[in-house]
């Protein structure tokens, strides 16, 4: 999924994120590659973000986001 290729693929989710702040699919994506590359403290404030900066965030969304570290 990521090539083995961090830097490159984190550089370009988070590229994503701030193109399309409103995109959750953006800020999902963002959050499972920190949890894919063992950065949980990255990942805790790519969360915080994504709570943050979504616009009319649903509950089930909202669980979703945050059943990526289970």
């Amino acid at each position: 999924q990521y090539l083995n290729r961090q830097d490159d693929a984190l550089a370009l989710l988070k590229w994503n994120r701030a193109n399309y702040p409103q995109s959750l699919n953006a800020h999902t994506a963002l959050i499972k590659a920190y949890v894919h590359f063992k950065m949980a403290e990255d990942a805790k404030a790519a969360l915080k973000d994504a709570l943050q900066t979504l616009n009319e965030l649903s509950p089930e969304q909202k669980s979703k986001l945050e059943a990526l570290f289970t």
